[in-house]
């Protein structure tokens, strides 16, 4: 027998009216494998989210490529050389119409308010990179380019939703991003861990150790404050999405609608 998912409406009301949180016969979810970045959005709003969240981290692509060494970077510059305008035109129009050579796509997670953005590129920024760059730019300029919307989640390392799977990640992460020591190093961390449509089986707080057990303490400290670092962690249906951030809290928790309202009341404050 099926589990019955809770789905947002009266048992009083007709079948077809009942609005759904997330369908459990169509897997969607994180495709395991991948890097992108999951964002939540206004209820209702998904595919015009999924378009808005696709400019801001096109903008933010286009801006790091050539610094993180993005082969398309190089393509383009090979391409260049010695072709006219009209060339370089029909060889862009050409990769558009190529999904295969388009560096996004925009995927429906099957849980309502909720969209992901795969990056689809080889090498270049990481999907942290490309959300910490449209923050930053987002608080400097205090423009605000997300409408619809508002936290944008990166998963730069995915897993299936198994526990053992969880805390194989989280060795590589560790390894990766808080290297052993000689114990000078005072970095702090923290984990953060949101759960939607997760297995039964699998608790938050058993997520959030299989994280910080990887990480060696001391030298790192586990500060839930202000840390320098965050692991932040999406469990959505059967994959496990993560990536260590920084400046999570100061930018708002990486709510872009937020953070530059915050902005603009900073600066009305200041004048």
């Amino acid at each position: 027998m099926s589990k019955r998912q809770f789905d947002g409406g009266s048992r009083r009301e007709g079948r077809g009216k009942r609005k759904k949180w997330f369908d459990s016969s169509k897997v969607k979810g994180i495709p395991k494998g991948s890097r992108g970045v999951l964002v939540s959005c206004v209820l209702g709003q998904e595919k015009k989210a999924g378009r808005e969240a696709l400019a801001i981290l096109s903008e933010s692509f286009e801006a790091l490529k050539d610094s993180h060494g993005s082969k398309k970077s190089d393509e383009s510059k090979e391409k260049g050389d010695g072709n006219d305008i009209s060339s370089l035109l029909a060889d862009e129009i050409a990769d558009l119409k190529d999904k295969d050579k388009q560096d996004f796509s925009i995927r429906e997670v099957g849980i309502s308010a909720l969209v992901y953005i795969e990056c689809k590129y080889e090498d270049g920024p990481q999907p942290s990179d490309l959300v910490m760059h449209a923050l930053e730019t987002a608080k400097k300029t205090g423009q605000n380019k997300a409408r619809i919307c508002n936290r944008f989640y990166p998963i730069d390392y995915t897993s299936s939703s198994e526990l053992d799977d969880i805390k194989d990640m989280g060795k590589i992460i560790a390894k990766e991003h808080f290297p052993k020591s000689d114990g000078t190093i005072t970095t702090t961390f923290s984990v953060d861990c949101e759960r939607r449509a997760h297995p039964p089986s699998l608790q938050r707080m058993d997520v959030i150790n299989a994280y910080a057990s990887a990480i060696d303490q001391p030298p790192y400290k586990v500060d839930l404050n202000n840390p320098d670092k965050t692991v932040l962690v999406n469990v959505i249906k059967g994959t496990c999405g993560a990536a260590v951030v920084q400046k999570y809290r100061a930018l708002s928790k990486f709510n872009l609608r937020e953070l530059t309202l915050a902005s603009a009341c900073n600066e009305k404050d200041g004048d």
